[in-house]
């Protein structure tokens, strides 16, 4: 049977509506993207609920005690300001404890509600630490992806903090996603961007320590003194990358101007 032009029109433009909905065009705002990520980001391999009912089978009585009490008043708080609190409480706590991961997951509570640089710092930094200290991949994965989005949250505050963009960095470099190298290479990049920056720089002369590469370290670090003398850092692992090389001399001398 022939099709008449009204009934030709509308089967054209549902396979164009197909087309364009399942070929792609790209249709999606950028909220609806970060949305996106934010939910593949989401897609992990452990929760913060079971890390938390595998450590509480390792606390004492009196810290089991000291945290259900803490959430006995948190889920009683009535006020943006009590929970900020309480939340406070439970990540000085956890930190105590030794479960910096813990720690984390109550700073980003904070940081959802307070939406500030410093608070969005403060959760990235415990996850970060959680991920160097945590030997399980699904601990790593799960600290690492939290530290990262609370650092570029940071970052979507305040995009001149050298600090946030290290501090993601280091992230690769503490659990890399694709490469081995891609957290050094983010570092590098930020090196090249960013030639005068002395945290940078000493960044991978720490690194290059911790890997046995002494003379990329002096290297490095012979620049950022170059920029700022007195900078303690650069100073302090002068000294131990020339005590390492059993350079008495110049371990000395920069010894002498690490505090």
């Amino acid at each position: 049977m022939a099709l008449n032009k009204t009934q030709f029109s509308t089967i054209i433009i549902a396979a164009l509506a197909f087309s364009m909905l399942y070929f792609g065009c790209d249709t999606k705002s950028n909220d609806l993207k970060k949305a996106d990520q934010t939910r593949a980001l989401n897609m992990e391999a452990t929760s913060i609920q079971n890390i938390l009912l595998d450590v509480k089978k390792t606390l004492t009585k009196e810290q089991r005690s000291i945290v259900e009490a803490l959430n006995v008043e948190l889920n009683n708080a009535n006020t943006d300001e009590a929970e900020i609190a309480l939340n406070k409480r439970l990540s000085s706590t956890w930190y105590e404890i030794g479960q910096p991961i813990i720690a984390g997951h109550y700073a980003e509570q904070i940081a959802k509600v307070e939406e500030s640089e410093e608070s969005w710092s403060i959760a990235g930094t415990s996850y970060l630490l959680g991920v160097k200290s945590s030997q399980e991949k699904k601990l790593r994965d799960y600290a690492s992806s939290h530290a990262i989005a609370a650092f570029e949250a940071a970052m979507s505050i305040n995009p001149d903090n050298m600090d946030h963009k290290i501090n993601k960095a280091l992230c690769f470099v503490e659990n890399p996603v694709e490469s081995p190298m891609e957290g050094i290479m983010m570092l590098r990049k930020l090196n090249e961007d960013n030639p005068k920056s002395v945290k940078v720089i000493n960044q991978l002369a720490r690194l290059a320590i911790r890997t046995n590469q002494m003379d990329k370290a002096i290297e490095r670090l012979l620049v950022a003194v170059g920029i700022d003398s007195e900078n303690n850092t650069s100073n302090c692992l002068l000294a131990q990358a020339y005590e390492a090389k059993k350079d008495v001399a110049n371990m000395k001398k920069y010894a002498a101007k690490c505090n």
